[in-house]
């Protein structure tokens, strides 16, 4: 998956609140985390 596609999916699937604090530092976020937190809520 391309990093766009991760941020996109990451976006939809956070809650704002966390989307919003998560933007702030989305340059120092890496793949993984983002793939860790889609995994954590793809299923809630």
């Amino acid at each position: 998956m391309k990093r766009e596609e991760l941020e996109a999916k990451a976006k939809e699937l956070c809650p704002a609140s966390l989307w919003y604090e998560l933007n702030d530092c989305l340059d120092e976020t890496t793949d993984q985390e983002l793939l860790k937190l889609i995994a954590r809520f793809e299923h809630e």
